[in-house]
């Protein structure tokens, strides 16, 4: 009888993620936040949610920007709270034309867990930042190629869209750069002194280049392509 209570149990963890206790782990034990560089405070996520599943939970205590790749609806649950309750037919926070930005977690860190609870696959690619700030709250000024999206004391944020066969004039940021790629598309990046280019070669992909890089985009496909633009403070 004991053995069949503890088979029940095993039973449980494995196939009801939603239903058992769990001790949080940092947010790069996450398994399905899958680390995929890190520079010193800078980190950069790769986020994969599988249609039905639920991610352990986790713990936010940095400032994170999300570029959704693939968007599907979400319910999250914080520690010791209830479901928030969205359904298969709910709406995600997230738009795959936009960037979502929560600084509030460097300050007011969270733990929770989030369940794909629809049809599709949930993807996005997360940058998070765990410098502290000497002046909090304060919009980063600097210039990149693109339209501002988003500023603030941990990150500014582009976006870029090439035509096929143009290019960006060349730029040197002050700051550390992440380019991301959300869709389709194909765009090389030339830098200064290295004859080898970079590229961005479909949804998902990214770039990261050190603070002072001087690099420009060319979109070498047949179609218009969006490229993130993502400077770290």
């Amino acid at each position: 009888m004991i053995w069949k209570c503890l088979a029940i149990c095993a039973a449980a963890t494995v196939c009801g993620p939603r239903l058992v206790a769990q001790a949080p782990v940092p947010i790069d034990r996450e398994p399905r936040h899958r680390l995929v560089w890190q520079d010193g405070p800078i980190r950069v996520f790769d986020v994969q949610i599988p249609p039905g599943d639920t991610t352990l939970y986790h713990i936010h205590d940095v400032a994170i920007l999300y570029v959704p790749v693939s968007i599907s609806p979400t319910d999250a649950q914080i520690l010791g709270g209830k479901w928030a309750g969205v359904g298969p037919q709910g709406s995600s926070r997230f738009r795959l034309d936009a960037t979502e930005l929560d600084t509030l977690y460097a300050t007011q860190p969270v733990t929770h867990r989030v369940a794909n609870v629809g049809t599709g696959p949930f993807r996005l690619i997360a940058v998070t930042n765990g410098r502290v700030p000497s002046t909090p709250n304060r919009a980063l000024r600097d210039s990149s190629p693109g339209t501002l999206e988003r500023s603030s004391s941990w990150f500014r944020q582009t976006r870029l869209i090439l035509e096929p066969g143009t290019s960006s004039a060349w730029y040197t940021s002050r700051l550390t750069v992440v380019l991301v790629q959300p869709a389709e598309g194909y765009a090389s990046i030339d830098r200064a002194l290295t004859a080898t280019p970079n590229a961005l070669d479909g949804p998902g992909s990214w770039v990261y280049l050190p603070a002072g890089t001087r690099f420009r985009l060319r979109n070498e496909g047949a179609n218009s392509i969006t490229v993130v633009i993502v400077q770290v403070r």
